[in-house]
């Protein structure tokens, strides 16, 4: 059963780097693993770090990467030149002590539908969900996020780098003291 992404506070915890009706059936591909190599630590420090500069003392011990790859949206099936339209994106879970963050990628998005989509990919009731929500009642997503702006995303950043996102979660909406590095465009969103 597919549910439709939310864009309000929900019952259940979420982290949803792109929440869409993909379909891998005909093509794309989902890849997952969990890391504690040393060179996903340093990537993944680095890039944490360049975003929270004050953790002098971060550690990343565990890492959950998972990968969407030439993902098509679901109805794409039905439409005879709609092989070509695909989404790649990546979702990077850190653990560091008792600090957890998340990296989104952003590498190539052309549909945005959630349900219901037009040949095109775009054309829905909803656009996906960029975002997070702690089931208790705090909702964050991105400006675009169920928009149709959501197509965008690979141009937009919260680290002034387009397609790229880097978020605390061990305390959900912590305010870090990093300024604009972590704000989007110098705005959040706070739904809830």
């Amino acid at each position: 059963m597919y549910l439709l992404p939310r864009c309000t506070p929900g019952s259940a915890p979420a982290i949803a780097p792109f929440w869409a009706d993909a379909y891998t059936i005909n093509s794309g591909s989902v890849y997952y693993r969990k890391s504690s190599a040393l060179l996903d630590q340093l990537k993944a420090k680095t890039e944490i770090l360049a975003a929270f500069p004050l953790l002098l003392t971060l550690t990343c011990d565990d890492l959950i990467i998972v990968t969407w790859k030439n993902v098509q949206f679901y109805g794409s099936q039905n439409c005879p030149n709609s092989g070509g339209i695909t989404n790649t994106f990546q979702a990077i879970l850190v653990r560091g002590g008792s600090l957890s963050f998340t990296i989104f990628y952003y590498n190539d998005i052309e549909w945005s539908a959630a349900l219901g989509a037009q040949c095109n990919g775009t054309t829905a009731p909803k656009s996906a969900q960029v975002g997070f929500d702690n089931g208790q009642g705090n909702f964050f997503g991105i400006p675009s996020s169920c928009t149709a702006d959501v197509l965008n995303i690979g141009g937009q950043s919260n680290v002034n780098q387009g397609g790229k996102f880097v978020f605390q979660i061990d305390t959900l909406y912590q305010d870090t003291n990093c300024g604009l590095l972590c704000t989007l465009l110098g705005t959040l969103t706070r739904i809830g």
